[in-house]
């Protein structure tokens, strides 16, 4: 088959973390947007504008004084500079659009399995009320910038983490109030969520869960489904069950499905989740796959894996780039690679895989 017909990967999700706070325009966001504009990636998904943790490092701790990581202002506390403004002065030329995460807790993956309902909820109405606050900071942006098409909330939702009607109505009732509070600041730009499912979970019981959100939370417009592939959650050949079985149900609420392909591998699952370039093989085949439900489909994450800078040995980078140009691609033409190579370094000890404390 000829590369130019062969499924792609349309856009990427982007995860900020402190390191890129360091990142200048003409230096690491101009190499990072040119090879991601070599590989005809038209979207970003900016995982979270902000996030924020216990300070303590207590994943059990309920609540206490919170440290916070803002990408939304710049060095004088307002917009201009910050690292969301430079993704859209570099987005812009290139003709890419930006979806916004809204604010991340930075301990919601081990809180959200250990806490009891009552402090699970309140731990969802400290994240609703900072996420109003960080929401009307991004209002204006999202109303002017032509670059920006749609807002992303980053709780990935998986049906096992939620397994009583009381925690799934808790989370329901978040999801419906955050949704509400992305409407009452813009009226307009989809609304998008991300999910997962485990391999102990039939494909039956995913579709039922998200049946049941989706009629909860009307206002959400697009679900995205991570393949689960590189984090070992499924295999290539259950993959397709899945996605039939979420494609249903999406289709049948009149919402859009897009396809999360996980680029990465953990080779050390489940105990060690290091992510690495995945095989190339592999990839395709979560393409190929992936297309068969989705005409959008996105990587987690082309940054990192994919494109220089990253912390990642840059041999099992590049060769991961090209082997995707060449079977995907085609080709793409070269541009001069001096000022990447010189900002090559990128975050050192950057999370791969699953967001990591700060």
């Amino acid at each position: 088959m000829n590369p130019t017909d062969t499924p792609r990967l349309h856009g990427s999700f982007l995860q900020l973390w402190e390191g890129h706070l360091h990142w200048g325009p003409a230096g690491e966001w101009a190499a990072l947007f040119d090879e991601l504009s070599q590989l005809r990636s038209s979207m970003l998904i900016v995982q979270h504008a902000a996030v924020d943790r216990v300070v303590d490092d207590s994943c059990i701790r309920r609540e206490g004084p919170r440290a916070r990581l803002e990408f939304h202002r710049g060095p004088g506390g307002g917009f201009a500079g910050s690292v969301l403004d430079q993704l859209l002065q570099q987005a812009v030329p290139r003709g890419m659009s930006l979806r916004l995460g809204v604010l991340h807790d930075g301990d919601f993956w081990c809180r959200q399995v250990h806490l009891p309902l009552p402090d699970r909820t309140a731990m969802l109405d400290g994240l609703l009320a900072r996420s109003r606050t960080l929401l009307a900071g991004l209002a204006p942006v999202a109303a002017d910038h032509p670059a920006v098409t749609g807002w992303y909330l980053p709780l990935e939702v998986a049906v096992d983490n939620w397994p009583t009607p009381p925690l799934e109505e808790a989370l329901f009732a978040h999801l419906r109030r955050t949704c509400e509070a992305v409407r009452a600041v813009d009226g307009r730009l989809p609304i998008a969520i991300s999910g997962f499912a485990n391999a102990g979970t039939p494909p039956s019981d995913l579709a039922d869960f998200w049946g049941r959100l989706l009629d909860a939370v009307p206002l959400l417009d697009i679900v995205m489904f991570q393949d689960g592939v590189g984090a070992r959650k499924l295999t290539l050949q259950q993959l397709p069950a899945y996605l039939m079985a979420l494609d249903a149900v999406v289709d049948a609420r009149g919402r859009e499905l897009e396809a999360i392909v996980e680029v990465f591998d953990h080779p050390g699952a489940p105990r060690d989740t290091t992510g690495v370039p995945g095989p190339i093989d592999r990839i395709s085949e979560q393409i190929a796959i992936a297309a068969s439900f989705t005409d959008t489909l996105v990587a987690f994450q082309l940054p990192h894996y994919l494109c220089r800078p990253s912390s990642l040995p840059l041999a099992d980078v590049e060769a991961l780039r090209e082997a995707y140009v060449e079977r995907h691609l085609g080709s793409i033409a070269d541009s001069p690679r001096t000022e990447r190579d010189s900002c090559a370094q990128g975050l050192k000890g950057a999370p791969a895989g699953r967001p990591q404390p700060f």
